[in-house]
């Protein structure tokens, strides 16, 4: 029974893909690690590079932003549609019982955040992997605090991000709670790239934007001022982990609450 459930899970089934995307994504900033500084490249720069170190005046740019994104529309396009999938196959014998309405999406958004913390698991794995093999190590403390904070961040954005187009995919067509959530994710961050550059002194709103608490390199923290000095990365003030936790809670709250209102609504023919 396990067996073919770990054969059917999503995020197994694309394993090599999963793999070959971390490659892809640990082999550009290896490079980019020792070109910044050979002396300071570590696996926690690494990860701190792979995942959460967007700068502002390089969103303009396409590569780079599309290397950062493509592990995220790669894990919609794996999970992107794993509630709405569930609904079709089960609506007839579950939600003929409106007693086990709550309980069927409850299960399937708590599996939705098990297939998204595994597919960062395989992801994280790899690109540390990678950096072990190019020589890099975790070389103190604070290093592995930084992965820690950045995995906490990645699994949590990406969660929220999956959720919204998976309950969107509820009120509306798939394709186009597809369509309109990415282009917003997209639009986001152009919106904030253009503030940074342009006009950085208005960054303090860009917090009140989702994407934005995927990147640490973006908050107020002094565990990361070193990285931010070496990559001159600028960062958005007062913008501190206890307001991104405290923003991811409520938005999952909102929109949990939303799910379980619609779902108890649903009317099946």
């Amino acid at each position: 029974m396990y067996l073919r459930k770990i054969a059917h899970n999503q995020v197994f089934k694309n394993l090599l893909f999963t793999i070959g995307l971390s490659v892809i994504s640990s082999w550009y900033y290896i490079g980019y690690a020792n070109a910044v500084s050979s002396e300071t490249s570590s696996i926690g720069m690494l990860i701190f590079l792979t995942y959460s170190s967007l700068e502002f005046s390089s969103i303009k740019h396409v590569i780079p932003v599309l290397i950062w994104m493509l592990p995220q529309f790669f894990l919609v396009y794996i999970l992107g549609q794993s509630i709405n999938n569930s609904f079709r196959n089960n609506a007839k014998y579950i939600f003929t019982r409106t007693n086990n309405r709550t309980k069927w999406l409850m299960k399937n958004v708590n599996q939705l955040f098990l297939n998204n913390f595994l597919f960062f698991i395989v992801h994280f794995s790899v690109v540390i992997l990678m950096g072990y093999l190019n020589g890099m190590l975790i070389k103190t403390s604070y290093g592995l605090l930084i992965i820690g904070v950045v995995f906490f961040l990645q699994v949590s954005v990406s969660y929220l991000l999956l959720l919204v187009i998976n309950i969107s995919s509820l009120f509306f067509n798939l394709t186009y709670s597809y369509a309109v959530i990415l282009s917003l994710h997209i639009f986001s961050i152009m919106i904030i790239g253009i503030i940074g550059e342009l006009t950085p002194q208005y960054l303090v709103l860009c917090k009140w934007l989702p994407v934005s608490h995927i990147f640490l390199a973006w908050h107020d923290l002094k565990m990361i001022e070193d990285f931010q000095s070496i990559l001159t990365i600028n960062y958005i003030q007062r913008f501190d982990l206890i307001f991104s936790i405290g923003y991811l809670l409520v938005c999952y709250l909102v929109i949990i609450w939303i799910s379980i209102a619609r779902i108890k609504k649903i009317d099946i023919y």
